[in-house]
């Protein structure tokens, strides 16, 4: 357990959806037609994410208090996410999918574990709702595609 920031597990959530970000960017590069356009899909997905975790940190409304308070995080979920698997060039599609899969259920853990801070304002705690919920469809789309394959 640690303790963190209102805005130090918002910046933590906005760094995890630019390596989302970055994962599917490098993915494209060996994707074949098969999955290409659902990997395009995620990263556009992921890109959007960081965009409205970005505009939560810069929104004039939350006060600097707000960001400060403190919450006892535990932090071996984050450990997870920072040793996520990365890929290659010649990593395989299933393998490629397969590590997307994992790595949308781990962060949608990551959110859902947010979602128990009683000291989250409504609006942020709508966030990480809504991008938890982002992350279990992500997730399921992952797996329908990966029984397709």
């Amino acid at each position: 357990m640690r303790n963190l920031r209102v805005k130090e597990i918002i910046e933590y959530a906005k760094k995890l959806e630019h390596e989302a970000f970055s994962f599917y960017t490098t993915a494209l590069k060996v994707a074949s037609d098969k999955t290409k356009e659902l990997i395009q899909e995620l990263a556009f997905e992921e890109e959007k994410h960081y965009n409205l975790l970005d505009k939560l940190l810069n929104d004039k409304n939350i006060t600097p208090n707000t960001f400060d308070t403190m919450l006892s995080v535990d932090t071996s979920l984050m450990d997870t996410l920072d040793n996520s698997e990365n890929i290659t060039e010649s990593t395989d599609e299933l393998t490629i999918l397969n590590i997307a899969a994992k790595r949308e259920l781990d962060t949608k853990a990551l959110y859902a574990m947010y979602l128990t801070f009683d000291e989250l304002p409504q609006n942020i705690f709508e966030i990480f709702e809504n991008l938890a919920n982002q992350e279990e469809g992500h997730y399921n789309i992952i797996q329908t595609k990966i029984k397709q394959l």
